[in-house]
């Protein structure tokens, strides 16, 4: 479950959806010594010159950046002289604009390669056309437009590859539709497309210096997506098999990311120590190639293992090191900041707790104003666009010649009718939907009342029944006491007279004694009935008296009941008096039933109208959540007579620590 929470939370992270890069395993050797035999050795300036763009790519995989601008600038030295050579040059020269970063000129540039190629019929136009595609796809998938991503991928870039027979270029291009599939949450058919990206990959075909690389991506991206599908055993046998050869190029950046998806694995497997090992290793290969998304996504997730080990400080400082660098979002980063506020919270460090609380909430008001801004500043380009629109349809206008005028001026007022229709309609709509929401917002107040009153009600009902209930068990109680206690005695005090005739003088004495003696018990119980009916020191002392004698009376040898009182009343009400004795009673006869105390403290305090009672015992505590789902009877006609009373209640208890109940009633 863990591991499931911190893959939702990493899709949660507009910057670390998962990346397509360049990768390569720096063994390209071979093939640029064959592409520059070709070179030197032909005659033929067209094959000079596409060999020529097949090693300056080579050579700007392996960022060699001179070598491959020299290539470059010898090849469109060349390329004018063939019409293929000049339209194939488009795309070669298109990564030019990925030096400065623009992504849109980029864009652009592949598009007009794709456009120029479309005439050429052969399967190597084909196998580049298919390339193209897919890189257009990634930057579609880059501006979040999946949808159009997608499109491309499936509509485009696939039949045209296929049309090509190039296994390698559709493996690359299964595993970009894989990827995108990934990025959306869709596992299950991501494993569709990238089993058959492998499956293109293994076919025996012509050797490429892209192929072994592509054949990697796609093993590690499968393990990847099978380990979140939770399938560990096809995950694994990938990892196995990228390992295989991966071991031979131990500073390839592909190592990044198969350290990523096995510490992923690793980590749904709960082997935290492991996936640590494994992160710590694509971190190092990351750090050698600066691939900050895929350093920033190990170094966040390895910071979930050392949480899920108890190691907090460590996890902290690897989230605080990702806040530190740039290039996250506000929202990305308001997510970091909340997670440093949990890791410190676990630290109990309440001061770093409350300082990044504070930069959290800052950052709402920044995101606030950032997309007011953005609001603004796009309302306004709107209007400059609407303006300037309006001046060029105005200056044609006035370009025309003068029969037209009158026909100009028809034309004005219909537009300016027209306007005022528009907005006209959009004042009433305005007005109408203004109206609906009001009448919409005093309905709800309407049902918010009724309901808040339906709950009082029904909150008011089930303190009248509880307290009902209460009356009913107390009679019952008194009925016990009176028959068993004083009516067993009575009965047999009405024995004894009516056998004592029979006595004899010198019986008739002793007699005399026992019946006075069971009177005497009968007199003490009837007064004890009494007394927990209503305690005569209250109707006539008033509550700190007879809560006094409350204390002295059930106090035992064993227990010690200390009573304190500061400024309690007497004129408080009669009925609040009998309530707060009661709650207070029955506090006390469950600590002497249940606590095992050897000591209970009773303080009772009035400010004006409030009324504070603390009952605090030594004794061996209870479960609160116990207490939530406990029906007694007891315990439920404390609460009520403290809700009767407007009060809160509030218990403190651990085990063999005591029980505190604080209680603060409104009399």
């Amino acid at each position: 479950m863990k591991f499931f929470l911190s893959i939702l939370f990493l899709a949660g992270l507009s910057g670390y959806l998962y990346p397509q890069s360049i990768y390569t395993l720096n063994d390209d050797k071979i093939f640029i010594d064959s592409l520059e035999t070709i070179i030197t050795q032909t005659k033929s300036d067209s094959i000079k010159c596409f060999n020529l763009f097949k090693l300056s790519d080579l050579f700007r995989r392996n960022k060699n950046r001179e070598l491959s601008e020299a290539c470059l600038k010898r090849a469109n030295a060349i390329a004018p002289r063939l019409q293929f050579l000049l339209d194939l040059s488009a795309y070669y020269n298109a990564a030019e604009y990925l030096k400065t970063g623009d992504f849109e000129g980029y864009e652009k540039q592949l598009i007009m390669a794709n456009k120029k190629l479309e005439k050429y019929k052969t399967k190597p136009v084909y196998s580049l056309r298919g390339f193209i595609l897919k890189n257009l796809s990634v930057l579609q998938q880059m501006k979040n437009n999946e949808k159009e991503s997608t499109r491309i991928l499936i509509q485009e870039a696939i039949p045209i590859a296929k049309m090509g027979d190039d296994f390698e270029v559709l493996s690359s291009i299964y595993t970009s539709l894989g990827i995108v599939f990934m990025n959306n949450d869709d596992r299950a058919k991501a494993q569709d497309y990238l089993k058959i990206a492998i499956n293109y990959a293994e076919k025996p075909g012509t050797q490429s210096y892209r192929l072994l690389e592509t054949r990697l991506h796609a093993y590690i991206c499968y393990a990847e997506n099978a380990t979140q599908l939770n399938k560990t055993a096809d995950a694994q046998n990938s990892l196995d098999k990228a390992f295989h050869v991966l071991k031979n190029y131990p500073e390839s950046n592909l190592n990044a990311i198969f350290y990523h998806a096995q510490g992923l694995l690793y980590f749904g497997l709960a082997d935290f120590e492991k996936a640590i090992i494994s992160y710590d290793r694509g971190i190092k290969n990351a750090k050698l190639h600066q691939d900050l998304t895929i350093l920033q996504n190990m170094e966040f997730i390895k910071s979930q293992s050392l949480s899920n080990l108890g190691r907090y400080a460590e996890a902290r400082d690897l989230v605080l090191n990702i806040v530190e660098k740039s290039g996250q979002n506000i929202q990305d980063r308001q997510k970091f900041y909340r997670i440093i506020i949990r890791y410190s919270e676990k630290m109990n460090d309440l001061k770093t707790s409350y300082a990044y609380s504070k930069k959290y909430m800052g950052l709402t008001d920044s995101l606030y104003k950032t997309n007011t801004k953005k609001e603004i500043t796009e309302l306004e380009a709107k209007y400059n666009a609407a303006e300037k629109e309006k001046k060029i349809a105005q200056l044609e206008v006035q370009n025309q010649n003068a029969i037209l005028a009158s026909e100009k001026s028809k034309l004005n007022y219909k537009l300016f009718g027209l306007f005022a229709v528009l907005l006209l309609l959009i004042v009433l709509s305005l007005w109408k939907n203004a109206s609906s929401q009001k009448n919409i917002a005093i309905e709800r107040e309407k049902n918010y009342a009724q309901t808040l009153k339906n709950l009082r009600s029904q909150k008011e009902l089930e303190v009248l029944q509880a307290s009902i209930s209460g009356e009913e068990e107390e009679r019952k109680r008194i009925a016990r006491d009176l028959h068993d206690g004083i009516g067993s005695r009575l009965s047999a005090l009405k024995m004894r007279l009516v056998n004592k005739e029979t006595l004899h003088p010198e019986e008739r004495a002793q007699e005399a004694r026992a019946v006075e003696n069971l009177l005497n018990i009968s007199i003490s119980e009837l007064r004890q009935v009494a007394y927990n009916l209503i305690p005569e020191t209250l109707l006539k002392l008033g509550l700190e008296h007879a809560l006094r004698d409350l204390c002295h009376t059930l106090q035992t040898e064993t227990v010690s009941i200390t009573f304190q009182a500061s400024e309690i009343t007497k004129t408080m009400q009669e009925t609040n008096q009998i309530a707060i004795f009661r709650i207070i009673q029955e506090l006390i006869n469950n600590a002497l039933k249940h606590s095992e105390c050897s000591e209970i403290i009773l303080d009772c305090s009035q400010n004006e109208s409030l009324f504070l009672i603390t009952v605090e015992d030594n004794g061996i505590g209870f479960n609160k959540e116990e207490l939530e789902s406990f029906s007694g009877l007891g315990f439920r006609n404390v609460k009520n007579r403290i809700n009767l009373l407007n009060g809160k209640l509030e218990i403190e208890t651990a085990a063999n620590k005591g029980t505190v109940f604080n209680i603060e009633l409104s009399v």
